[in-house]
């Protein structure tokens, strides 16, 4: 008796490759194909950190679309604020228990310090692009650096377990590790306002964010030695 272990699905004819499973989601799609996100789930990611990470880092170019569609942006926002604090404080935490609210407000702080430049810069430069999706735009930076340093607290954690108490080195491991999260959300916000066409920048605007991203990183670093994050 012979056996049929072939997949379930529609014929493919003879000379017709193998159908295989794709463990990863191709960001490849035609921009018609691409939706923006409703309010349903954005709402249901509020209740699901995990889904969070994905919705910011995997749908990218669902990310780009609702933007710049100016569809469900304070939603949007508000999710990526709560992403930003939820996020930042497992690292907060290990850098001594009554500074769990640093990083969260290292980045934050820096955000509200700078968002005033870059939307008059955007509107000077003839950008029509409203508050919200600046606000969006620069919360990316935010989330996506939090993310990161989600990721990292496990390796902040082992570091200042496994050194001498009063070594400098677990501080000097955080300090790298959380400058490569804010280096990583910053490139995350170029990937996302190249992702779509409706957001694609001109020469003068890409040459504003390289100009805005810089003193974002100038004014993060005056902000961590203010609040004596490390």
């Amino acid at each position: 008796m012979h056996i049929d272990l072939s997949p379930i699905g529609p014929s493919r004819g003879p000379g017709a490759s193998p159908v295989t499973a794709a463990p990863y989601r191709s960001n490849a799609l035609p921009s018609d194909d691409i939706g923006a996100f409703d309010a349903s789930e954005l709402q249901a990611a509020l209740l699901r950190p995990h889904r969070m990470i994905e919705l910011v880092l995997v749908e990218r170019p669902r990310l780009s679309k609702t933007v710049a569609d100016g569809t469900q942006l304070a939603t949007l926002a508000a999710l990526l604020i709560s992403a930003t604090i939820i996020m930042a404080l497992p690292m907060g935490a290990l850098l001594g228990g009554l500074h769990f609210w640093k990083v969260a407000a290292l980045l934050l702080g820096t955000l509200a310090i700078c968002f005033p430049s870059l939307h008059v810069f955007s509107s000077y430069l003839g950008c029509r692009m409203s508050v919200l999706q600046n606000l969006v735009l620069a919360l990316v930076i935010t989330a996506v650096a939090a993310m990161f340093a989600l990721g990292f607290a496990p390796i902040v954690w082992f570091v200042g377990v496994s050194t001498a108490p009063g070594s400098s080195v677990a501080g000097s491991v955080a300090a790298g590790l959380l400058c490569v999260s804010l280096a990583a959300g910053m490139v995350h916000l170029s990937r996302c306002v190249m992702g779509d066409a409706a957001l694609r920048p001109s020469g003068p605007y890409r040459a504003l964010m390289l100009v805005w991203q810089s003193m974002f990183a100038f004014v993060a670093y005056h902000m961590a030695d203010f609040i004596e994050l490390l």
